[in-house]
């Protein structure tokens, strides 16, 4: 019953608030490119997973893992394994936590999928959610 109760507080506390900049949300981006006038030669590309706070906002003790998987979600049994790569961030105390890599050329198609984590002291690690992209989700950043 103590776990339940610990488990209410911190997706209490956890609740985004529209319109504020400190509300802890998190997403997945896949296949997202910026183009060559902005980035040296080539253009840069990019998948991630990401947790924030906004800019402004306090800072907590999260851990993102990001896996990416060529044309499909990344099935347990590796059945469908193509290309398949993860990224982790470690644990940190920031305002924003990163998992992915960049890449010199745009290969469309990946499935980026997100775990992200949170630590209270009180409970331990705390898993918030699992984020999935397809696309570049830009109006989430």
């Amino acid at each position: 019953m103590r776990n339940f109760f610990t488990s209410l507080l911190i997706a209490f506390c956890l609740l985004p608030i529209s319109g504020y900049g400190s509300a802890l949300t998190w997403f997945s981006r896949a296949n997202c490119g910026v183009p060559f006038p902005f980035t040296p030669t080539t253009g840069l590309f990019f998948d991630e997973s990401i947790a924030w706070t906004g800019i402004d906002g306090p800072s907590w003790t999260l851990w993102t893992f990001s896996h990416h998987n060529l044309n499909g979600y990344a099935l347990q049994d590796q059945s469908n394994w193509l290309d398949y790569h993860y990224n982790d961030s470690g644990a940190e105390t920031t305002w924003r936590s990163y998992a992915g890599h960049t890449k010199s050329s745009s290969v469309p198609g990946y499935y980026v999928h997100g775990e992200h984590y949170l630590y209270d002291p009180w409970y331990g690690w705390y898993f918030m959610g699992f984020t999935l992209a397809t696309s570049c989700n830009i109006t989430e950043w």
